[in-house]
């Protein structure tokens, strides 16, 4: 089984599995990737689940964000353990959102992006974001699942 695949059966990278609704876009064809309205805090936490591919952003991640920018990561398994010990460069939602959609600017085979089934359409965050810039390359996706996000009071 190659490591695509792996990834897919395992993460579920690339289909909803019915547990998710699609309430950004699918596919790179000029499909909306961000939530209409949705805008980011100043400050929320959130659980970032980075799988897919071959990058160094791997691992689950605790993340703080104030002001727009990450100002507090934990590592919550060995992976994120061993990326924040080479580098702390951890994306804000925002980011993501950001990277899906250059993604899709440079003409990416794959850009879907999730929401939680049943929440309305700018109501909040995605709740995964996948990105496969080739469908022919191997280690290229990048699949991203977004949790625990609680906006500051």
């Amino acid at each position: 089984m190659s490591l695509v695949a792996l990834c897919l059966a395992l993460a579920g990278c690339g289909d909803d599995g019915g547990d998710e609704g699609s309430g950004g876009g699918e596919g790179s064809g000029g499909a909306q990737v961000g939530a209409p309205g949705w805008t980011e805090p100043d400050a929320y936490r959130y659980t970032l689940e980075s799988m897919c591919g071959e990058r160094s952003l791997m691992g689950v991640f605790d993340i703080s964000v104030e002001g727009g920018e990450v100002v507090e990561v934990a590592a919550l398994d060995v992976s994120a353990e061993a990326y924040l010990g080479h580098s702390d460069d951890v994306p804000t939602i925002a980011g993501l959102l950001d990277l899906a959609e250059q993604a899709r600017d440079d003409g990416a085979d794959e850009v879907t992006t999730d929401y939680p089934k049943g929440a309305p359409e700018g109501e909040g965050p995605p709740s995964g974001i996948t990105i496969d810039r080739d469908r022919d390359a191997i280690d290229d996706e990048e699949c991203y699942t977004i949790s625990d996000y609680t906006p500051a009071a």
